[in-house]
């Protein structure tokens, strides 16, 4: 059950971070590695495989790679907000109590 859960986390987190498949692909693996020694075969075989891109192709994959990253901060504050909005209900359960 843990694990699914954990999927549910990761899959919406990916997907709000890119639209590229390839790139959510990667991340999800990743994201959902058990070890890094897995992580780190991930990572040899995505720079391989991004490697092996050229043209208009490699400059899609760089700009959506890069936008993915852009894309971090305002998960962040979502998180942090979502944080705070669970603390501070917290405190209000306290007060009730």
């Amino acid at each position: 059950m843990l694990t699914l859960s954990k999927y549910t986390y990761v899959n919406d987190l990916v997907n709000r971070l890119t639209e590229n498949k390839s790139l959510r692909t990667f991340y999800t693996l990743y994201l959902m590695a058990e070890t890094d020694e897995v992580r780190l075969k991930l990572n040899q075989s995505f720079k391989e495989a991004s490697l092996s891109l050229e043209g208009e192709a490699l400059n899609n994959f760089k700009k959506d790679f890069t936008d993915s990253f852009k894309n971090i901060m305002p998960l962040v504050k979502d998180l942090n907000n979502r944080v705070a909005e669970f603390a501070a209900s917290l405190n209000l359960k306290k007060q009730v109590a």
